[in-house]
């Protein structure tokens, strides 16, 4: 996909005020490149912190160098559809009560942090409200004390570009992540940090991407393929990126598609759940490091490598367990060949190395009747070890 960090035509702002507020709009004048602090430039003269509203012209470019300060209500960029800009330069800083870019259908709007600092209080942030809303990050701060939002409403798209300075979220960082599977996203970072207090999802009712391939991200839950209403995720953890999270879980609910693809970096998580339709990817290149490693319901890891004696250390020392899965043991003698089976906590763990693609797969599958007591019995350890080739 190409990447969207083009700066936009122009801008558009708005602060909404309170509600029940009747205070009139002070409007950016249309087509203006120039200085939020001109007034000049507004449609009733430089905004003060109680203005009800502050709202877009159509092909503005709007630039804070300055600390202009707090402002009530929501702050909003694409009101009318064409491109509009927003710049925060070294020495500027703003903070509003809830962000909105790329407010309406068919809007472009763009906002660029070069230094400063940008910050929504409260209510939750969008990038592509219900446009194209795009945030390039190179240094300074950019920060959202609840929910962030990439890709809200049907037909919206969110992205964000982190190449330095810290962006901070307060709550869940949520790619497509409105109740509409056509919402998209994109978040993507090659230097500076994230720092998201809650859950960081990929994907959680439309389509998301994200790419770690420098700077660091701190969450406390990933979830890659995020509902069961249908969210299609996929991260990719490259070069030197770091993924510092309490749980990882991909494909964690039946409905939601999640693909992690681990080619380098490191991924550190206290512990990792593969699951419904969950697969990771791990590449020799990278590093993954937990305490467990689970697999729910045909949940795949590919692992690069001839790893079948990893997967039988790990099994033994409950690092790898799993439950559940879609197939019945009895019938892989009829078709699916494997290299080991591994009784778990409450099924199978089974391992394959392919030798053409010099990759092993793991995965879960449920238990035959005359098998399951003895995985009761003997709880997690070696079972048996044999190979099945198809016919």
């Amino acid at each position: 996909m190409k990447k969207s960090k083009t700066i936009g035509l122009a801008m558009s702002i708005a602060v909404l005020g309170l509600a029940g507020t009747s205070m009139a709009a002070n409007i950016w004048s249309a087509t203006v490149v120039g200085n939020w602090t001109n007034a000049a430039n507004w449609s009733t003269g430089l905004p003060v912190p109680a203005d009800a509203k502050i709202v877009n012209g159509n092909g503005a470019a709007v630039t804070i160098d300055s600390n202009i300060g707090a402002f009530a209500g929501n702050f909003q960029m694409g009101n009318k559809t064409g491109g509009d800009t927003l710049n925060v330069l070294a020495g500027g800083g703003a903070s509003f009560e809830q962000f909105r870019i790329a407010d309406v259908a068919g809007s472009l709007s763009t906002v660029n942090v070069t230094g400063g600092s940008l910050t929504n209080v409260s209510g939750n942030g969008a990038v592509g409200y219900s446009g194209l809303g795009i945030v390039n990050l190179s240094a300074g701060s950019f920060v959202n004390t609840v929910d962030l939002d990439l890709g809200r409403n049907a037909g919206s798209r969110g992205e964000v570009y982190v190449t330095g300075g810290s962006l901070s979220v307060g709550k869940d960082l949520m790619i497509a992540s409105y109740q509409d599977p056509a919402n998209s996203g994109h978040f993507e970072i090659s230097g500076g940090a994230a720092d998201i207090v809650g859950d960081f999802t990929v994907g959680m009712y439309g389509t998301g991407t994200a790419l770690l391939s420098g700077g660091s991200v701190t969450a406390n839950r990933v979830r890659v393929g995020g509902t069961a209403q249908g969210g299609t995720g996929t991260l990719t953890v490259d070069a030197s990126g770091l993924l510092t999270v309490d749980q990882f879980n991909v494909g964690g609910l039946a409905g939601a598609t999640g693909v992690a693809n681990l080619n380098g970096g490191t991924i550190d998580a206290g512990s990792i759940s593969i699951g419904a339709n969950g697969t990771l990817n791990w590449n020799a290149a990278a590093t993954l490091v937990g305490t467990n490693m689970n697999f729910l319901a045909d949940g795949l890891l590919v692992w690069e490598g001839d790893r079948t004696s990893d997967v039988a250390s790990g099994v033994l020392d409950g690092t790898f367990d799993g439950s559940g899965g879609l197939v019945d043991i009895a019938t892989l003698a009829f078709g699916v060949d494997y290299d080991q089976a591994l009784s778990t906590t409450e099924g199978f763990l089974l391992s394959k190395y392919d030798s053409l693609n010099d990759t092993t797969d793991v995965w879960t599958v449920i238990p035959e009747p005359a098998t399951l007591g003895l995985v009761v019995a003997m709880g997690a350890g070696m079972l048996f070890i044999r190979r099945m080739f198809k016919a």
